[in-house]
């Protein structure tokens, strides 16, 4: 619960001020819905897909067309899952072209010592794919797509999300640009972060929980297919 907690936190902003927020969403491998339901709660209009996981939190909300396009895909560790990483990323680009995740990077030409990283998580035996920054960029590069990172959140895009460059966050960065020096927040997924903390209603003026209307929508409907 508190992984999730601090996805929807670092995730909202970020979705917040470069994407569509009317739009639809998908969390890809989204176990149990947690993280689903949460982000209505928020506002946004997420939907889950998982074909290894039961929905227990998000019933409802489940995307059931394959062909169904979104603003942007989640995917919250599961790159290291994956036997096909290539395979995975290309099922989640016909949903969109954006797609924001989380794994640990690997430093380049240097794998950590396996008896001193716990993310090799080898009781488990389910990590079996690890990254670094060059090969994200290679990906992105083979897909015509760029490559954000802040270490802990990655992005997919084919947007530029040069922040000096987006008229939403133009005078604003002017404003911040003090604070921002301080902080030395140099890549747009730390910006929107940082953003969302010195305007903290940044995010709920523009969407509105979906709590109330999803509880209204599920009691008078059983299930709801999209």
């Amino acid at each position: 619960m508190l992984r999730n907690q601090l996805l929807v936190k670092k995730a909202s902003p970020v979705i917040a001020a470069f994407f569509d927020t009317k739009a639809k969403f998908l969390d890809y491998g989204g176990g149990y819905g947690i993280f689903v339901r949460m982000m209505r709660d928020v506002g946004f209009d997420f939907y889950w897909l998982d074909e290894y996981c039961e929905n227990l939190v998000a019933r409802g909300f489940e995307l059931n067309s394959l062909t169904k396009k979104t603003e942007l895909v989640t995917s919250f560790e599961t790159f290291e899952h994956f036997t096909d990483p290539l395979a995975e990323i290309e099922k989640m680009l016909k949903f969109s072209d954006n797609i924001l995740f989380t794994t640990e990077i690997v430093e380049d030409h240097s794998f950590p010592d396996p008896e001193k990283w716990w993310y090799y998580s080898f009781p488990s035996g389910q990590h079996i794919g690890f990254y670094t920054k060059k090969s994200f960029e290679i990906i992105a590069k083979k897909y015509s797509l760029n490559f954000y990172s802040n270490g802990f959140l990655h992005l997919f895009t084919k947007k530029d999300l040069n922040i000096a460059a987006n008229s939403y966050f133009l005078n604003s960065f002017y404003k911040l640009k003090t604070k921002l020096k301080r902080k030395k927040l140099a890549n747009p997924i730390d910006f929107a972060i940082f953003y969302s903390k010195v305007r903290p209603k940044f995010v709920d003026k523009l969407i509105k929980s979906k709590t109330k209307s999803d509880h209204d929508l599920l009691e008078n409907n059983n299930t709801i297919s999209h």
